[in-house]
């Protein structure tokens, strides 16, 4: 998996910061873009995670996902771009499109998000069955990691008593 990286932090508290980064990245990644005219979309913002949209035309969309401090402390980085490359393959999951410093750029899944009452409706149902299956059926490592091995603390809250 040959993605670009570009050596560049986006902010995760200042939002003109983080769009002048997300600027920056593009240059690279969407050299044909024009940055002035590039608009954002957020999804997720918060201190641990940001989540958001940048687009010149609706159509064509690309998606920053900001990692939160430190969270590769528990989240093993390479295995979620392994498995991501391979949902992606599979249809299961947007396209990586790059890397950089604290986050990934994937391309855009145009959709609705799922609430009780689509997810109780019979067609919506099979939908999911057949995604689910589908994903399912998917080969995975002879030695697959174990979720959360990184740490010992992590280990001892999800192994213990307390969930």
């Amino acid at each position: 998996m040959d993605l670009e990286r570009i050596d560049i932090e986006l902010s995760l508290l200042d939002k003109e910061e983080c769009e002048n980064g997300a600027r920056n990245i593009l240059r690279k990644i969407k050299p044909k873009w024009n940055g002035e005219q590039v608009k954002f979309e957020i999804f997720t913002a918060g201190i641990t995670n940001k989540i958001f949209a940048a687009f010149v035309d609706e159509e064509d969309k690309v998606i920053f996902r900001v990692f939160g401090k430190n969270t590769e402390k528990i989240i093993d980085r390479a295995h979620e771009l392994k498995s991501w490359a391979v949902l992606a393959e599979k249809g299961l999951a947007a396209p990586l499109i790059g890397l950089f410093s604290n986050g990934i750029i994937c391309g855009y899944l145009p959709g609705n998000n799922l609430n009780v009452d689509l997810v109780r409706e019979t067609k919506m149902q099979r939908k999911i069955a057949e995604a689910m299956a589908r994903m399912h059926k998917i080969s995975i490592d002879s030695n697959p990691k174990k979720p959360f091995e990184k740490t010992k603390a992590i280990r001892g809250i999800f192994h213990g008593n307390r969930f």
